[in-house]
């Protein structure tokens, strides 16, 4: 007669494996539902005004109520290196909603970042809080991050150029080990930017 496991480590593994396969496209389904439900005409109707935001579309969501949904979809579909997370975000920037690709930028894993992603988000931005959020929460953290502040300087797109900068000023506050050198390269940048 075959053991049972013991009870300090069968939990985990069962548990594993009686979790449901959820589709992707009803993970992002559902999120994006959750955001409409949580969406305020108040809100959508004074991001423009109040902050200068001007969205294609948007539901009127707090950015604190998106921050909740972040945090439960990393812990229900992390840890992190997971490839889940990173689907996901890919598939709510593809939704166009504003409240989506915030979510997306919050809960995608920076390691999997790659070039051509940061260009393609880079190239839908069109407005700054978008901009910042992408670069101050995500694109700071990839290895990426000095390539496409160079590439990005020299660009015409208002929201691109801006990504240069506000990537740049995010990877001095969160990249305490970066060298000092990087730095001092962008000053060139910097300073053909400043009109």
């Amino acid at each position: 007669m075959a053991r049972k496991p013991s009870p300090r480590t069968r939990p985990a593994a069962m548990k594993a494996a009686r979790l449901p396969s959820i589709p992707l496209e009803q993970i992002v389904s559902t999120c994006v539902a959750w955001l409409e439900a949580r969406g305020s005409k108040q809100v959508r109707e004074t991001i423009g005004p109040r902050y200068g935001l001007h969205v294609a579309k948007s539901f009127g969501v707090p950015i604190g109520t998106i921050h909740e949904l972040a945090k439960a979809l990393k812990q229900a579909h992390g840890p992190k290196g997971s490839n889940q997370c990173h689907a996901i975000a890919q598939s709510l920037w593809a939704t166009g909603w504003y409240e989506a690709r915030l979510l997306a930028a919050f809960i995608d894993d920076p390691a999997r970042v790659t070039r051509t992603q940061m260009n393609r988000w880079a190239a839908d931005f069109d407005n700054w809080g978008i901009c910042d959020t992408a670069c101050l929460h995500l694109f700071d953290k990839s290895e990426h991050a000095f390539t496409r502040i160079k590439a990005w300087a020299g660009k015409d797109a208002e929201f691109v150029k801006r990504a240069s900068f506000a990537l740049l000023a995010s990877v001095a506050l969160h990249d305490k080990d970066a060298d000092d050198q990087k730095f001092l390269d962008s000053f060139p940048l910097i300073r053909d930017a400043a009109s």
